[in-house]
């Protein structure tokens, strides 16, 4: 943060022919990483993800094996979720253009390595795209860019980000650590060299993310960028993260679907889901018991928590 504020001290934008090239590379990144997923998708190779690893286990297994369950996925056609996600890409970008800003403005102090990386893990039945990839005073960061609504950020502010976003960075960076020791990721001699001058031999492993957050609901006197961001410790979340991974294996193993996770059919996680119509019925039920279990609990009169101020009062 204190390096985004910084740069935002004086304009940024897309000044010459090198801030047009990132961003061609970077706009061909995402079209190659959706038509990688689309491909897989009708190769029926698809994996579990961190996103949904980190959600609902019943997305992620049935991301991956609906096919063998007689399911298919239904793309949604509400407007809600598509812009939400569109929404999502661009603030990603616009992150990943102002961290190269920052790395070309103060390259002794910020490398970005690589943004939109694939990650996979050595079965191969498991992977995602990091957004960025820094080295920040010598460490590498795996930095996961979010735009969120105004009390969720207020909870990434307070150091209190969902359960989901923790997980889920901390799967990219297991799965990062995974190939960097299996082999299947190696350092530039250009980046060995910029290593170097930290001590590192080679490319050490991740052990801290940053959850970079936006506001969409704009700046405040707190957040003049609308930005805040969260450190994530690896090894805090390892363990669970494993738990995890290894419930949907063993799920896949016996072929079971897994229970639905969603509390409400009105939640952008449920009405975003393309297996929402498989699930609803379920929720839909849960639902029904919650509201069935509130109402069992009568009325209550409403008492003040503070005396008034008020001078009719």
């Amino acid at each position: 943060m204190p390096i985004l504020n910084k740069l935002l001290e004086d304009p940024v934008g897309i000044d010459n022919e090198w801030d047009v090239k990132f961003l061609e590379r970077l706009a061909a990144k995402q079209v190659e990483r959706e038509a990688l997923r689309k491909q897989s998708y009708e190769d029926g190779k698809t994996v579990f993800s961190p996103s949904s690893l980190a959600s609902c286990l019943r997305r992620s297994y049935l991301s991956k094996n609906h096919r063998e369950h007689g399911l298919h996925r239904v793309e949604t056609k509400a407007i809600e979720p598509h812009y939400y996600f569109l929404t999502g890409d661009f603030i990603h970008l616009k992150v990943q253009f102002l961290l190269y800003k920052a790395s070309m403005k103060w390259p002794d102090k910020i490398l970005l390595v690589d943004t939109e990386m694939p990650v996979m893990s050595k079965r191969g039945d498991h992977g995602g795209t990091v957004d960025v990839l820094v080295i920040l005073d010598g460490e590498p960061l795996i930095v996961d860019v979010k735009g969120l609504n105004v009390r969720a950020f207020a909870n990434v502010d307070k150091g209190e980000p969902s359960h989901g976003y923790r997980i889920q960075l901390a799967d990219y960076m297991m799965l990062f650590n995974a190939m960097i020791q299996g082999g299947r990721w190696k350092a530039s001699d250009q980046l060995l060299e910029y290593l170097s001058q930290w001590g590192h031999e080679s490319m050490p492993k991740v052990k801290r993310g940053i959850l970079l957050a936006e506001n969409k609901g704009g700046p405040d006197l707190a957040h003049p960028a609308a930005f805040t961001e969260h450190i994530v410790k690896l090894k805090d979340n390892l363990p669970e993260l494993r738990i995890r991974m290894e419930a949907l294996r063993a799920y896949e193993e016996s072929k079971e679907i897994p229970e639905a996770e969603c509390e409400s059919t009105r939640l952008i996680e449920f009405t975003g889901c393309p297996f929402a119509d498989y699930c609803r019925p379920e929720v839909k039920q849960r639902e029904a018991k919650r509201l069935e279990a509130q109402e069992s609990k009568g009325y209550r009169l409403a008492r003040p928590k503070r005396r008034s101020r008020s001078r009719r009062t």
